[in-house]
C-alpha cells in the first residue's frame, strides 16, 4: 500500500506539471474526466525537466534520463533521430519465471496492464512503456511512468499497471489517487 501511495505522489506531481502541455485524465471507475491544456512537442530535454521535477536528483546523459520512484530505479531512453522513447524499470531475474508466471504474464499483456508491458532482456524481467516520442505528450508521459511503476510493484501478485481495473478490485482507486497527489503537486511546483 505505500509503494502505491509512494507511486501516487510521484504521478501527481508528474500530472501537475502536465498543466504546461498535453491533456491529463483521471480514470477512477473507467470514466475518465479530462482537463484541457495547452500541447507541446516532447523531446528529451522536456522529458528531463518533467522528470527533473519530481526528482530533483534525476540524471539526463546523452538519450538515457534515470531518476528514481518510489525507491524503484527507472531509465528512459529515447531517440529523437528515430521518434521513439521507452522508459522501464526491472523488476526480477528472469530465472525465476515458470510456464504459469509466463502465461500469466502474456495474460496481463493482453487486459490488465494497458500502456505498459512485462518483457525479458538481459536476463531479466522488466516492465515498459514505449511510445512514438513526436506524438507523447506530457500526461501521456506521466501516465505511463506511473502504470509503469504500479506494473512493476503488482507483478507477481495482480499484475496490472492499475489504469483500470475490470471488477471489483481497488488497483484503480489507487493508481487515481497517485494520479491526484501527482497533480497537485505539480500545480503546487508551476505556482512558485
Amino acid at each position: 500500500m505505500r509503494q502505491f501511495l509512494r507511486t501516487g505522489i510521484l504521478v501527481a506531481t508528474m500530472v501537475g506539471l502536465a498543466s504546461c502541455g498535453g491533456t491529463t485524465h483521471a480514470d477512477t471507475e473507467g470514466k475518465a474526466e479530462a482537463e484541457t491544456v495547452t500541447s507541446t512537442k516532447m523531446t528529451g530535454e522536456a522529458m528531463a525537466e518533467l522528470v527533473k521535477s519530481f526528482d530533483p536528483e534525476a540524471m539526463a546523459r546523452g538519450n538515457v534520463i534515470s531518476f528514481k520512484l518510489q525507491e524503484r530505479e527507472v531509465l528512459i531512453v529515447f531517440d529523437e533521430d528515430g521518434g521513439r522513447m521507452r522508459a522501464l524499470t526491472p523488476i526480477a531475474p528472469a530465472g525465476l519465471l515458470n510456464e504459469a508466471i509466463l502465461l500469466r504474464i502474456a495474460q496481463a499483456n493482453y487486459d490488465s496492464v494497458l500502456d505498459v508491458r512485462y518483457a525479458v532482456a538481459d536476463e531479466l524481467v522488466w516492465s515498459v512503456f514505449i511510445h512514438p516520442l513526436e506524438s507523447l505528450q506530457q500526461d501521456e508521459l506521466i501516465s505511463g511512468i506511473a502504470q509503469l511503476v504500479t506494473a512493476a510493484e503488482t507483478f507477481g501478485t495482480s499484475y496490472t499497471s492499475g489504469a483500470m481495473v475490470f471488477g471489483g478490485g481497488d488497483s484503480s482507486e489507487i493508481h487515481n489517487d497517485l494520479i491526484k497527489q501527482l497533480e497537485e503537486a505539480a500545480k503546487k511546483k508551476d505556482a512558485i
